[in-house]
């Protein structure tokens, strides 16, 4: 069944991104436009249909035709297969939110797309591998660290702990800025000590096992601090299973409509995400500079939004 997707993707974006027959002046200047593609998460993602409708509202301004491929968070066969169709196609730009484990196969397609000369923005994912695009849009981890630190600056009680959760290291260079970040607004506060910190490996269940643990270990715990996604899913999973929201809660990354669902419980007090119809917005004006050559920044950073059961919507 995916394969028939994939060559009906194909055939459609032959149509679309390759130039056919002039039929007139406003038909010629759609044929000589550049073509991008746009590879993103479903919109029945609420956080990604923002940034779709960021996209949205930008495009009627743009001097490119863009044509849109969506696939479902973590479905790494068909971005893989998407990313085939690109290849084949050869756009003059891609916008890609790779929203996948990342895998060899997914690098040399990328690296493949850059040697063809496509130019390639990034979003919300950071990629190690910089020669393989020309910008990443997204939050700046150290200013999500050092707000993080505000937050809890502003609302810890002197007999309350923080629990800061993580993978063990070696860390990514995204997620080593944010905890740098963090303790350091944590330190110049004076509260550095009262951070502590569970490492465990993204495994479920172990994850929330080792969680519940650290929460029946210590009675004073009244934050949990996640750095990444799944284990902000996994805190509040956690808080959910001891009847604990409220009385513990988590300060948390992520974007996905579970997430969502827990701020709404109280598992989850601020979900901190970045701002997606800007996201969207900037992709399509930064894509418009690479293509008319124009001088453009390797990262652009995105606001972040915190996300409350007071503000959710």
């Amino acid at each position: 069944m995916k394969r028939i997707l994939f060559m009906l993707y194909l055939l459609i974006a032959l149509i679309l991104i390759v130039p056919g027959q002039k039929k007139g002046d406003t038909l010629s200047r759609l044929e000589s436009a550049p073509r991008v593609m746009a590879i993103l998460p479903s919109q029945n993602n609420p956080f990604w249909s923002g940034v779709w409708a960021g996209i949205h509202q930008s495009i009627p301004y743009a001097s490119f035709v863009l044509t849109e491929y969506d696939y479902e968070i973590s479905d790494a066969e068909t971005l893989l297969q998407l990313l085939d169709l690109a290849e084949n196609v050869s756009p003059d730009g891609l916008i890609l939110a790779p929203q996948v484990t990342l895998s060899a196969s997914f690098y040399q397609k990328l690296k493949t797309l850059k040697e063809k000369g496509v130019k390639v923005i990034i979003l919300n994912t950071d990629i190690d591998k910089e020669d393989y695009y020309d910008t990443f849009l997204g939050i700046d981890n150290i200013d999500a660290g050092i707000i993080l630190g505000q937050y809890l600056a502003l609302n810890l009680k002197p007999d309350q702990e923080i629990l800061e959760i993580h993978n063990p290291p070696p860390f990514s260079n995204t997620l080593q800025d944010r905890i740098d970040a963090f303790h350091a607004a944590m330190e110049q506060k004076g509260l550095l000590s009262r951070v502590h910190t569970l490492e465990t490996l993204l495994e479920y269940p172990k994850g929330i096992q080792d969680i519940l643990s650290a929460l029946q270990n210590n009675e004073n715990l009244r934050y949990l601090v996640t750095m990444g996604p799944t284990y902000t899913l996994y805190a509040a999973s956690a808080v959910n299973m001891m009847g604990l929201p409220y009385k513990v809660t988590v300060l948390g990354f992520g974007e996905t409509q579970e997430a969502l669902e827990y701020v709404e419980q109280g598992a989850i007090e601020v979900l901190f995400m970045q701002a997606n119809t800007q996201l969207g917005q900037r992709s399509v004006q930064i894509m418009e500079q690479l293509l008319t050559g124009e001088n453009t920044l390797k990262r652009y950073r995105i606001d972040i939004n915190l996300i409350t059961k007071q503000n959710i919507s």
